[in-house]
Formats: C-alpha cells, sequence, structure tokens
C-alpha cells in the first residue's frame, strides 16, 4: 500500500492505539514524528506551531 504522505506527525504516540499506529506508519515507510510531553507541551499553540513549521509534517494524527 502506498500513502499520500511521507512524514507524519503523531501525539498520543505512546497510548494503545498510537503504538499501533507508528508501528504500522513505519511498516509503510513514513517518518513519523513521536513526541512525548517533555518535547512538546500540545496545549501551548505557539510551541505546536513551531513544531510544525519545523519538521512540515504532511498528515497530522492526533490521539492524545
Amino acid at each position: 500500500m502506498k500513502l499520500p504522505y511521507s512524514r507524519a506527525f503523531v501525539t498520543g504516540a505512546s497510548g494503545f492505539i498510537g503504538t499501533h499506529l507508528v508501528k504500522k506508519l513505519q511498516e509503510l515507510g513514513v517518518s513519523v514524528f513521536k513526541p512525548s510531553q517533555v518535547d512538546v507541551d500540545i496545549s501551548n499553540k505557539s510551541a505546536v506551531q513551531q513544531i510544525v513549521k519545523s519538521i512540515k509534517p504532511e498528515v497530522i494524527f492526533n490521539l492524545a
């Protein structure tokens, strides 16, 4: 299966659904950025905007 994106941003990647999603995305060749709570405070809009601007994900999965 070929996905229409190659870079993903996944919040909640360490949770039950997140771990399975990240594993599947990586199997499909997607580069996954999966920040921890220490890396990014997703309740801080400007912090999230900076990360998104920096890594330029093509898709965002919010599982947090």
